[in-house]
């Protein structure tokens, strides 16, 4: 379930590497030319991708966020996956605050938390203090566990308080797809991943 993390870590180590040589020059990050091979695996439109291909991201979450991040990378190759099996949301602040200390907290955030255990509205607000005026794309959970709708309820509720939060609605999405997860039924399968991917490039 967790091999990626040698391809993510590799792939992060690039995107580091990119994100400080943006800072240096104080310049975005070049998009790369669109890959059609792209367009038909995420069903995506052109437009769609080259709108995303060259942002610099931070994307931290869970072990949910373990199997999606090598698609979020194929998608958007400038992105920094930070994720960890159990994850709970009261770590995502220290997280961030890391990120930005040294001056590589991307102006994109994707946030993939909640999956273990409640969001809260204090860790919410650390977050959200953290990554000031960047633009914040949470992605809410499926599971058959107690608190996932409070979690999603709660995002939900703070969208219209945060102009720079879009909330990416990865429940309805896959709600009707149960061939999109894992025998589990919590974490994305492969097409499951692609999916996931597509709904955070779509925001």
């Amino acid at each position: 379930l967790h091999a990626n993390a040698s391809e993510i870590s590799a792939k992060n180590k690039r995107a580091l590497e990119a994100a400080k040589a943006s800072n240096a020059k104080k310049s975005s990050v070049a998009a790369k030319p669109v890959d059609p091979t792209l367009l038909s695996k995420y069903g995506l439109t052109k437009d769609q991708l080259g709108k995303i291909s060259g942002n610099a991201v931070t994307a931290v979450g869970d072990s949910v966020m373990v199997d999606v991040a090598p698609d979020l990378q194929e998608l958007m190759p400038n992105t920094v996956a930070d994720a960890a099996v159990g994850r709970q949301a009261y770590s995502v602040p220290g997280i961030l605050q890391s990120y930005a200390g040294r001056g590589v907290l991307a102006p994109n955030v994707i946030i993939s938390i909640g999956t273990n255990g409640t969001i809260g509205e204090d860790v919410f607000k650390q977050i959200m203090n953290t990554v000031g005026d960047r633009q914040v794309y949470w992605v809410n959970g499926y599971a058959d566990r107690s608190w996932i709708a409070t979690n999603n309820q709660f995002l939900t509720s703070q969208a219209s308080q945060y102009p720079n939060l879009h909330i990416v609605d990865w429940y309805d999405a896959v709600k009707d797809h149960g061939d999109w997860l894992g025998d589990d039924h919590v974490h994305p399968n492969t097409n499951g991943s692609v999916q996931y991917a597509a709904e955070i490039a779509k925001a």
